[in-house]
C-alpha cells in the first residue's frame, strides 16, 4: 500500500517484500540501492499534532498541523519483518533493523538496532570489514569517510558485538 506514489523514490536493486505500507502525505520516501524491506514493513513520513478544537479522529484525514519529514533509507540496508519506520528516521548505509522494531530517529551507518524504540545492539562489521566492504561496493568518492567510521567505533560501537564475517 502506497498512499502517495509521487513522493516515493526507489533506486535500483531494491527488494520490497509483500505487505509493506508506505503512508505518505507530503514527505518523501527515498530508498537507495541494495536495500531490502522484509515482510509487512510500515513507513510513515508524518505525525499528527494534537490541535485545539479538532477532534483527534479527524486529524488523520485533514492533515492539519501535520509534521512531515522525509525518510531516507541509505544503501545496503536490511529492515526486518514487521518493523515500523516513523518520521524523523534516517537509516544509515549498511544498517540492520531488527524485526518488529520501531525506528523514530537517525540510525548510524552499519549499526544493528532492535526494540521499541530501537537501540543499538551491535555493529554489522568491524572497522576493517567496513573499510573492505566499502572498497568493494563503492567508488572512492562514494565511500564513508574513514575518520567518521573510526569515531563511531571509538564512541557508539565501542563495546558492541560485531555480527559480520569476512
Amino acid at each position: 500500500i502506497i498512499t502517495n506514489r509521487k513522493n516515493v523514490f526507489i533506486e535500483g536493486k531494491c527488494r520490497i517484500n509483500p505487505g509493506g505500507k508506505f503512508i505518505i502525505h507530503t514527505g518523501n520516501l527515498i530508498i537507495k540501492n541494495n536495500t531490502t524491506l522484509s515482510y509487512n514493513v510500515t513507513i510513515i513520513t508524518g505525525n499528527h499534532t494534537p490541535t485545539t478544537g479538532i477532534p483527534q479522529f479527524e486529524l488523520g484525514h485533514l492533515h492539519f498541523n501535520d509534521k512531515e519529514t522525509d525518510i531516507i533509507i541509505h544503501e545496503d540496508v536490511w529492515i526486518g519483518a514487521n518493523a515500523t519506520i516513523l518520521s524523523g528516521a534516517e537509516l544509515g548505509r549498511g544498517c540492520i533493523i531488527g524485526a518488529c522494531s520501531l525506528v523514530n530517529k537517525p540510525i548510524p551507518p552499519y549499526a544493528v538496532v532492535a526494540g521499541v524504540p530501537t537501540k543499538i545492539i551491535g555493529v554489522k562489521f568491524s572497522l576493517e570489514q567496513i573499510i573492505k566492504h566499502e572498497k568493494i561496493l563503492y567508488k572512492k568518492n562514494e565511500r564513508i569517510n574513514i575518520d567518521y567510521l573510526k569515531s563511531l567505533f571509538e564512541t557508539i560501537y565501542k563495546d558492541c558485538k560485531v555480527l559480520g564475517r569476512l
